[in-house]
């Protein structure tokens, strides 16, 4: 590994020798591989395991974990939040026309893509009062340019949204559903099974892969089309089509088991429930995913 350094126990806790000493050689693996990458930048080596064992989770199989990450970009994002001159003007450089490209592709005009560009560095290697620098939240699982691009457009969106017209506030996801003024059927939903109804969606939303809430978002709360998204992932708008039927059924099948559990029903009468707000299906999605912004 170079120079000698402690690994953080949370990487060797309760494991038998032989597999302490394969996640000791895995860990020494992933600092060598980050340094080759990035050999101008001086980074300490307590300091990128620390940040490496904060991306472990608590209940993850450790020794898969440390396999499929990407040592290098994670090197590289470590130091950014320490803020090594060096891995900062690295990231810039690497990454500058991937984050140019991602907002051109929702047609914005120059001086827009020039002032939304200061606006994402600024959030993801410097941060502000209320948030740490963004580049932290990136966990080394893929590679960081797909999370860039993601995170980029969103960060664009999230901006312009804040020029337009403020939204009124929702105040509960049901009562906008059962808004309809005669709706009998929802009024009962809201009356009788709003709580356990508002808990079996925001479970269904938390249990979704990251990649789909973002889809979520960038269709219901973003307004985008398919071939905008499509230009975002770089597929073609008939797979954009396929992955969001996808991710609207099984968040209707995660919401309708948990509010069979939930309520202790036949699952017949919580898919009558479902059912109700399935037409009304974006309003619930666009709450939930705008308090968990």
């Amino acid at each position: 590994m170079g120079d000698q350094v402690d690994i953080p126990a949370v990487f060797l806790a309760e494991l038998p020798p032989a597999l302490r000493e394969e996640i000791e050689r895995l860990i020494a693996g992933i600092l060598d591989a980050g340094r080759a990458s990035w050999p101008d930048i001086d980074l300490p080596a307590e300091a990128f395991l620390a940040f490496l064992a904060e991306r472990i989770p608590q209940d993850a199989d450790v020794e898969k974990t440390l396999r499929e990450l990407n040592a290098a970009d994670l090197y590289l994002a470590c130091a950014c939040v320490h803020k090594d001159p060096r891995a900062l003007s690295a990231f810039v450089e690497a990454h500058a026309d991937l984050i140019r490209a991602s907002l051109y592709r929702m047609r914005l005009p120059d001086d827009a893509v020039d002032d939304l560009c200061q606006l994402i560095y600024q959030k993801l290697l410097v941060g502000d009062e209320d948030s740490p620098p963004r580049i932290g939240q990136y966990a080394g699982r893929g590679e960081l340019r797909g999370w860039l691009r993601v995170t980029a457009v969103r960060q664009a969106l999230d901006a312009l949204r804040r020029t337009r017209t403020e939204r009124a506030s929702d105040h509960d996801a049901l009562d906008r559903l059962a808004s309809q003024e005669g709706d009998r059927e929802l009024m009962y939903l809201k009356s009788a099974h709003r709580k356990e109804f508002t808990q079996a969606f925001r479970q269904a939303i938390e249990s979704l892969e990251s990649r789909d809430r973002n889809l979520l978002r960038f269709q219901v709360l973003d307004g985008l089309n398919l071939d905008q998204i499509g230009a975002i992932y770089k597929v073609h708008r008939s797979t954009v089509s396929r992955w969001m039927h996808k991710i609207r059924k099984d968040l209707l099948k995660r919401t309708h088991r948990a509010l069979a559990e939930q309520l202790e029903i036949d699952p017949r009468e919580a898919h009558s429930i479902i059912r109700q707000v399935q037409s009304r299906l974006d309003v619930s999605i666009r709450f939930f995913l705008q308090g968990d912004e």
